[in-house]
């Protein structure tokens, strides 16, 4: 449904532009709106081994996967990494802005030295309950 909204709202902006070249620039704006859902979705398969047998994962995709399984675990006891993740996951952020130097620090210090959060409490309790 996101996808669509902002599939809408790209749609509505390339038919405001009244220039020539109007097929390609909507479909360009229509296609860019689903890139980031797109991403997602085909880096959550890889990481459940969806992909082809005897195919080597590029660096960039084996990268993604070690990175994403990292900011899981830190979006677990980490609240500014989790706001962070849901705001991409809800399609309000690009999948980039997870790679920012500031939550990119976060994701990568180790998890023990973490002071844990409200966010690590209720993931505790759920898990307990």
């Amino acid at each position: 449904m996101s996808v669509a909204a902002l599939s809408a709202v790209a749609l509505g902006r390339a038919l405001a532009d009244r220039r020539p070249g109007f097929e390609r620039r909507a479909a360009r704006a229509v296609a860019a709106t689903s890139a980031d859902a797109w991403q997602l979705a085909v880096t959550e398969d890889l990481g459940y081994g969806c992909r082809a047998e005897g195919v080597r994962l590029p660096w960039s995709a084996r990268f993604g996967g070690a990175y994403r399984a990292r900011l899981e675990r830190a979006a677990a006891v980490d609240p500014e990494v989790a706001a962070a993740f849901n705001d991409v996951l809800n399609l309000q952020r690009p999948v980039s802005s997870l790679g920012s130097p500031r939550i990119a620090r976060r994701v990568l210090r180790p998890l023990r030295d973490r002071d844990p959060g409200p966010l690590s409490a209720t993931v505790a309790a759920v898990l307990a309950g």
